[in-house]
C-alpha cells in the first residue's frame, strides 16, 4: 500500500500550527497540530482536491502563507505536488484596546461582527497616526506589528 506525506508549511501572524496532507491506499486524511494537540480534520477522503481544499480554507486567514510540500517520492497527478498562495501584508482589523502606546487589535470579518468571537492578533501594535480610537478600522502590517488606517 503506497504512503504519501505532505506537510503543509504554515507561516502564522496569530498562533503556530501544523497541517499535514497523508495519502494513504487512495484515500486523503488531513491533520492539524495545534500547542501539541493533533486533531484530523479529514479522515479518509478519496478526493485530493478536497483535501487540498480543506488546507487552504484553514490556511486563508488569519495565516499569511502556506506551502504544500510533497515529502516522499510517490507518483502523483502533476498539479498535486506543490500549491502554495502568499496573503496581502495588511490585514483589515478593528481597534479593540487602547492602550498608552500601543493598541490591541482583531482580524475583522465580513457581516455581522461579534467580539467575543473574534480572532485576535497577539502582540501589541503601534502608530505615529494619532485620534486611533476603540472600533476604528484600521490595517495593520503582522511582521512589522504596525497600524495605519483603511
Amino acid at each position: 500500500m503506497n504512503l504519501c506525506h505532505f506537510v503543509a508549511q504554515v507561516k502564522d501572524v496569530v498562533k503556530n500550527s501544523e497541517l499535514q496532507l497523508i495519502s494513504r491506499g487512495g484515500l486523503y486524511f488531513v491533520t492539524m497540530a495545534f500547542q501539541g494537540e493533533v486533531r484530523c480534520l479529514l479522515n479518509g477522503s478519496q478526493s485530493l482536491l478536497t483535501a487540498l481544499s480543506i488546507i487552504q480554507t484553514i490556511a486563508s486567514d488569519p495565516f499569511s502563507e502556506f506551502t504544500i510540500i510533497k515529502q516522499l517520492d510517490v507518483q502523483l497527478p502533476r498539479n498535486s505536488k506543490e500549491r502554495s498562495f502568499k496573503r496581502p501584508d495588511w490585514l483589515d482589523c478593528i481597534v479593540i484596546g487602547v492602550h498608552q502606546n500601543s493598541y490591541q487589535l482583531a482580524i475583522a470579518e465580513d457581516g455581522a461582527y461579534e467580539l467575543s468571537k473574534a480572532t485576535q492578533l497577539d502582540g501589541k501594535y503601534s502608530t505615529t497616526l494619532s485620534g486611533i480610537k476603540l472600533f476604528d478600522a484600521v490595517k495593520a502590517d503582522p511582521l512589522t506589528r504596525t497600524i495605519k488606517f483603511c
